[in-house]
């Protein structure tokens, strides 16, 4: 963080954001334009982006702050633009849909562009018109800061050059250890791994910070197991087997606030979950006998490869670790590609037999 007094060091509130939004934009409009002129030039840019059918000579006529629970109502000649506005959390209940649909009863007459703007990484897109997280963002403010001298404006952008540069920095050699990362590196750890093909099939990656009784943790699941896999594992989901396996899925667990100590705070996971509401205890003695099955698997192919798979204690719930592997900055690749060989060589060559356990396909 630069110690230079910025003041989005401390105006760091999606109400400030909406009100630094509110403020940009609205050099766009007539009255404000010559006002600053590199500013003016920023907003258009910035509108533009967002709706690309925007003439260069269109007027905006008015920008709004918490306008019927939007954050941002920008109207652009017979267009109005949404903007919902995060730093770090995600939209809930449907909230721009449900402000396009109040808007479009409205303003009938009106064309309705709707913007999801954070300045945080973000794991998959919303269903929006217009996405734009804090890399798009600094690629269309960034030009404009050396060409003015308002401070606001150079404060906000230095702060998420500040807030890139970080998220960046999980790569660098001083931060290769794990314990000692922020939020926003975790995030971009994640994004590696799914540009670069690390995990697979990349489509089925999502991520997120988990909260819970320890701390929390920052995980990243995929690699999730197809309803025609469980078939040919015995566990199909309208056979007498089904309802013992909800899902199986590979998931990186990175410990919110670890102790110095804690050898296994960085861990890969296979996780198990089920409908715990539709079992009953004899179900669920069936269920510790599948999971601790699928644990002697996995536990088998690593010893192969010298490598320590290890188990915390058994205890039932909806979603439950059957196991897991440790990993760093020096083997992450090495150990997610064993997770991903050791699941699919589960599925590809076996199938369960209720007390007997798993037994090779013929």
């Amino acid at each position: 963080m630069s110690e230079r007094n910025n003041l989005f060091h401390f105006a760091t509130s999606e109400l400030s954001q909406d009100a630094f939004l509110g403020w940009l934009l609205s050099f766009a409009m007539k009255e404000h334009e010559q006002e600053d002129v590199a500013l003016a030039q920023c907003a258009r840019a910035l509108l533009k982006k967002m709706y690309p059918g925007m003439k260069a000579d269109e007027p905006v006529t008015s920008v709004e702050l918490q306008k019927d629970n939007i954050d941002v109502l920008v109207t652009v000649g017979d267009c109005s633009i949404i903007i919902e506005d995060k730093t770090f959390s995600r939209q809930h209940d449907d909230q721009i849909e449900r402000y396009k649909h109040e808007l479009g009863e409205k303003r009938p007459e009106t064309k309705i562009i709707t913007v999801y703007y954070k300045i945080d990484d973000q794991c998959n897109l919303e269903k929006v018109d217009c996405n734009l997280f804090r890399r798009g963002i600094l690629e269309i403010l960034q030009p404009f800061a050396d060409q003015t001298n308002n401070t606001i404006f150079r404060d906000y952008v230095e702060h998420l050059q500040e807030m890139e540069e970080e998220a960046e920095s999980y790569a660098a050699p001083g931060h290769a250890d794990i314990k000692k990362w922020t939020g926003t590196m975790h995030t971009r750890f994640f994004q590696h791994l799914r540009a670069q093909g690390i995990v697979q099939p990349e489509d089925s990656v999502g991520w997120g910070y988990v909260s819970n009784q320890t701390g929390g943790f920052f995980g990243l699941w995929w690699h999730w197991i197809a309803e025609k896999q469980f078939a040919s594992m015995g566990f199909a989901e309208d056979s007498p087997t089904g309802k013992y396996v909800g899902e199986l899925y590979l998931q990186i667990e990175n410990a919110a606030k670890p102790k110095e100590s804690d050898e296994n705070a960085d861990i890969i996971a296979l996780k198990y979950s089920v409908d715990a509401g539709e079992l009953t205890p004899a179900d669920w003695e069936i269920v510790q006998q599948i999971r601790w099955a699928l644990y002697e698997k996995m536990k088998e192919y690593f010893e192969h490869l010298g490598v320590p798979y290890q188990k915390k204690t058994f205890r039932a719930g909806t979603f439950m670790s059957v196991g897991y592997v440790t990993y760093n900055m020096t083997n992450y690749k090495d150990r997610i590609q064993a997770m991903q060989e050791a699941l699919d060589r589960i599925v590809d060559r076996y199938h369960y037999v209720i007390g007997k356990g798993f037994e090779e396909n013929p």
